[in-house]
């Protein structure tokens, strides 16, 4: 059965020319229609040469939950045995993680337990819990799809310990991770709408929105629009936007600097374009602007090399700014 999967479900092919799922977001989304009861799903999904049908009448849908255990297991697992204060590769997100403060809001589509990690080395981070987000002198973090371990089992969500390592790979364990496919909607609405809530109100409230490595996938259709019509009622007059994909030009980085200005100009901003005479917005007047700017950077550098501070003056990186 493991063997089966690995050869006709991992590369998602039917033949070299015609792909079934381009990703790992379209097969977890494709495998949850099929627990769902989807027929043409299921019907597809034995065109790979792997009958499920023959494991019972509940198969498709312990395929779905199997494989998000097994995204929880893999989101899990590169934390084993990490010891992320002595290494170099966490610096940048540390250093980062210790200089935020109560103003800074943090909202991941992720699941692992980075933000919990970085919390128990001397930073400000606070993890916000679907059933208790209270306010805090600490910057909070907002797990909108939830997280590897966050649970419910007929009873109110709760959280394990993040060094509970039996519990990732416990199967009677019902996880609250909004996964790509029919059930994200119903995982959102029944579990993290109050997570949902603080992250609206969050992009409403701010001066600056980061995006760091998250390009609105379409698999993920409600969160872009949920996103995009907080930063069209969005309060400040100015608003800097940054966005990081790595360091070249991609179909997603264009797609995603695209979608965030027609949001923002729907907004009724009008995007401000410095000059040798005016160096910075003016918001005295009631006037509202915006700037979006690409930085062709892996998510560490930009970390390390972008002051926090810095980050509210979108102007000084680009042509004709002031740069710093």
């Amino acid at each position: 059965m493991r063997g089966s999967l690995r050869a006709h479900l991992a590369d998602g092919r039917l033949s070299p020319e015609k792909p079934l799922w381009r990703d790992a977001e379209e097969f977890l989304g494709f495998v949850d229609a099929a627990g769902m009861g989807s027929r043409i799903h299921r019907d597809r999904l034995r065109l790979t040469g792997f009958d499920l049908q023959r494991f019972g009448s509940a198969a498709f849908l312990n395929l779905a939950a199997a494989a998000r255990l097994i995204i929880a297991a893999e989101c899990s697992a590169f934390l084993n045995g990490v010891d992320a204060s002595r290494s170099e590769q966490w610096g940048p997100y540390i250093r980062w993680a210790r200089g935020l403060g109560p103003n800074n809001t943090i909202i991941t589509f992720n699941y692992d337990l980075i933000p919990e990690t970085l919390a128990s080395l001397g930073s400000k981070l606070f993890v916000m819990e679907p059933s208790n987000l209270p306010t805090t002198d600490s910057a909070q973090v907002l797990k909108v799809h939830g997280s590897v371990n966050w649970v419910r089992n007929g009873a109110p969500l709760s959280a394990f310990p993040i060094n509970d390592k039996c519990s990732y790979l416990d199967l009677e364990l019902e996880r609250v991770m909004a996964t790509p496919g029919p059930t994200k909607a119903s995982t959102v609405r029944e579990h993290l709408n109050g997570v949902w809530a603080a992250a609206e109100r969050a992009i409403r409230e701010a001066g600056t929105v980061v995006f760091i490595g998250y390009r609105f996938p379409p698999s993920d259709a409600e969160s872009r629009n949920r996103i995009t019509l907080a930063l069209i009622q969005n309060e400040s007059p100015y608003l800097s936007i940054h966005t990081v994909l790595g360091p070249r030009p991609t179909e997603d980085s264009t797609r995603l600097t695209w979608l965030l200005t027609q949001a923002v100009r729907r907004g009724n901003r009008a995007e401000f374009v410095p000059t040798r005479e005016i160096q910075r917005p003016d918001t005295s007047r009631g006037d509202r602007s915006f700037n979006i700017v690409p930085h062709p950077a892996w998510a560490e550098d930009f970390l390390d090399a972008s002051a926090v501070g810095h980050m509210m003056e979108a102007w000084r990186f680009l042509p004709g700014g002031r740069g710093v």
